[in-house]
């Protein structure tokens, strides 16, 4: 199963959400680098992870860092051909790949949570016990 098509869609409203950034930072010049980062947070970085659960193996996610790059330089008024390493230690935000990592640790533990009648952790025991690769 390949996640292309949907990573596409993904990359496409994103960008359409940054459009909404770059038209506040050309309006507000006073607004800080903090307040556009939380705004790149809740408008687009929300588009970016939302069912990022079931998409998160996905292998090409280079448009979506690319997309994080475009919107992280942005809130912090360089280039968008500067470096992402560097932006993203700049502004405190995890990579891409790294963020939808933590999302998937954080749902598998919800449902390690969960008591062993409940649909999804016996769904997911079973999983771990056919696949010994799993990280998780």
């Amino acid at each position: 199963m390949s996640f292309d098509r949907h990573i596409q869609l993904v990359e496409r409203k994103a960008n359409g959400a940054l459009k909404i950034i770059r038209e506040d930072k050309g309006i507000a010049s006073l607004v800080s680098t903090k307040k556009l980062t939380t705004i790149y947070q809740s408008m687009v970085r929300s588009i970016v992870e939302y069912g990022a659960i079931v998409w998160q193996g996905a292998k090409n996610k280079t448009a979506l860092d690319a997309v994080q790059r475009k919107g992280l330089s942005l809130c912090l008024n360089l280039p968008q051909n500067a470096g992402r390493e560097a932006i993203e230690e700049a502004t405190g935000i995890l990579p891409i790949d790294l963020r939808l990592e933590e999302i998937a640790i954080r749902e598998v533990a919800k449902i390690k949570a969960k008591r062993i009648t409940h649909p999804m952790k016996q769904k997911l025991e079973e999983l771990l016990q056919n696949d010994t690769s799993s990280p998780y």
